[in-house]
């Protein structure tokens, strides 16, 4: 049978192909450097005497998703691991939290000087 017009390949899909290889290579690389931030940040933070780093697993979003997925397991287990003072970076914003009333006291009752 004759090849049907309609299904040939267009002239710019081989293009296509390599701008959307090139748009996963771009994706994947600032997902790396977006880790590889997080790592220093925790390491600097442990170094300078700040509170621990929730590392954030997605770029900009950080650990908005775990969590909206569930807020108060999420919160949990953050201090489960890092206790009762931890930093996270929450769509952009960076939060430290406080999850312990003795700990809220002792901010409360700082000087601005030693925070």
């Amino acid at each position: 049978p004759p090849p049907n017009p309609h299904l040939t390949e267009h002239p710019r899909a081989e293009n296509m192909t390599g701008l959307v290889g090139w748009a996963v290579v771009l994706a994947v690389l600032a997902w790396a450097l977006h880790l590889l931030r997080e790592l220093v940040d925790v390491v600097l933070a442990r170094a300078l005497g700040r509170p621990p780093r929730v590392l954030g697993v997605a770029p900009l979003l950080g650990s908005a998703a775990q969590y909206k997925r569930d807020a108060l397991g999420f919160l949990r287990r953050c201090q489960q691991l890092h206790g009762d003072v931890f930093t996270m970076n929450m769509a952009g914003a960076r939060m430290t939290l406080l999850a312990d009333d003795r700990a809220l006291s002792q901010y409360m009752a700082a000087r601005e000087s030693d925070l």
